[in-house]
Parts: C-alpha cells; sequence; structure tokens
C-alpha cells in the first residue's frame, strides 16, 4: 500500500482547507498519461501545499509519495517532481524558519508536532530517494537528481559549513559514493563523522584540497566501519 493509500486526508489540510480529495486526487494524476493531469499535480505541490512562509501538513505525505513516484521510469516529468522535493526541504530549512518568525512572531517549530519538524524528521528519506536517481539512465534525471540531492543534503550535514562551501562539501560525499560504491547516507555518516564540530568556511585549507582527496582520507578513516 502506497502513502497515497495509508494517509489519511480528510485530517491533513492544503491552501484551501481540507487535503480531502483535492491532494490526492492530484498526486495520483502524476502519475498518468495524460499530459493536464500530470501538469495540474505539479502546480497543486507548488502553489496548494507551499505557500511562502507557510508548509501545509498535506506537504509531508506528498513528498513522501513523489519520493515513491521518482523511483518509476514511467512517472512522467520526473526532474520537475526531483526539483519539488528539493524545494519542499528548503521551506523548512532554517532560513526559511528565521523568515517565519520575523512575518508571524512565533517559530514553526515551537509545537513538536509542526509540518516543519515533520518535513525535517523524513529529509534523510527524502535524500536518499533523490540521490538514487543520480545514475538515472535519464539525463534529465540524474542532472536534476544532482542539483536536488546537493540542495537536500547541505541540511543533513552534522557541522558548519558556510554557503559558498555547500557544493564543495557535497562533493567530497558523492566522491566517496562514486570511488568506493557506498550508500549516500553512509558517505554522510562518514563526512560527518570525520568533522564532527567542525566548521568549514571560506579561509579553510580544506578547499584547497580535491574533493575526492578528501573522499579517499575520510574513507580510509571511517569507511571499514560501515
Amino acid at each position: 500500500m502506497s502513502v497515497l493509500e495509508e494517509t489519511d486526508w480528510v485530517r491533513l489540510e492544503n491552501r484551501n482547507g481540507s487535503a480531502h480529495p483535492d491532494t490526492p486526487t492530484m498526486l495520483l494524476g502524476l502519475s498518468s498519461s495524460d499530459p493536464q493531469a500530470v501538469e495540474a499535480g505539479l502546480v497543486h505541490l507548488s502553489y496548494e501545499l507551499l505557500e511562502y512562509p507557510n508548509v501545509y501538513s498535506a506537504a509531508m505525505p506528498a513528498a513522501q509519495y513523489v519520493a515513491e513516484l521518482v523511483a518509476d521510469p514511467r512517472t512522467p516529468r520526473r526532474a520537475d517532481l526531483l526539483a519539488w522535493l528539493a524545494r519542499v526541504v528548503e521551506s523548512v530549512g532554517d532560513a526559511m524558519v528565521r523568515e517565519f518568525v520575523e512575518l508571524a512572531g512565533y517559530s514553526p517549530l515551537d509545537h513538536p508536532a509542526s509540518t516543519f519538524r515533520k518535513v525535517r524528521q523524513i529529509r534523510p528519506q527524502l535524500l536518499a530517494a533523490v540521490a538514487a536517481r543520480i545514475e538515472d539512465p535519464d539525463p534529465a534525471v540524474s542532472e536534476a537528481a544532482r542539483a536536488a540531492a546537493a540542495a537536500i543534503g547541505q541540511f543533513e550535514f552534522g557541522f558548519a559549513v558556510v554557503e559558498d562551501m555547500r557544493d564543495y562539501a557535497w562533493a567530497i560525499v558523492q566522491e566517496i559514493v562514486r570511488i568506493f560504491g557506498t550508500s549516500t547516507s553512509d558517505a554522510l555518516a562518514m563526512v560527518n563523522e570525520h568533522w564532527a564540530s567542525f566548521a568549514i568556511g571560506p579561509d579553510n585549507l580544506l578547499g584547497h584540497e580535491e574533493p575526492d582527496y578528501w573522499a579517499r582520507t575520510i574513507f580510509a578513516l571511517h569507511g571499514e566501519r560501515r
């Protein structure tokens, strides 16, 4: 049974109120052979589940469902779906939390069951689904997966990384996967373990080495325990 069938959509909300029946209907259309149904589903994802600075409760299971869809080569517009997964994760990032506080006067993380918290909890699951498509035979899907994985992966670093160095840090993760054939989650865990309680900024000497240098160094130190 898919997330689409398991979810009690009546208890969830989109921009217009109850997510039932519109959201599951629109999500079902994402896998349709009808281009108009697919386009309507994509519009629903972008404008009915995300509305700056809000992330509606139906967005969490929707993201899980989209993560299932991108694995199926028969799904149309997979590159667009991958880009949306990155967008929903970015919508609950620290920068968006700060903007939410400025606009609303309270934090969307205050409540333990908030949508912001729920989406953050499934980031590893979404990252795994996206990273699995990096080697997809469809070049458009592969390119979109790389961009989405970099966007999502930056939120999973367990150490401070300035914005200008995020692509570099993520490239190290990707090199571990490429060279040693590990999973993205294991590669990320190794990088986090290696640089725990560390901060990567533009003045660090780390950037003077190519990512594959750090990939081999980190794997040599931490790979055997995976």
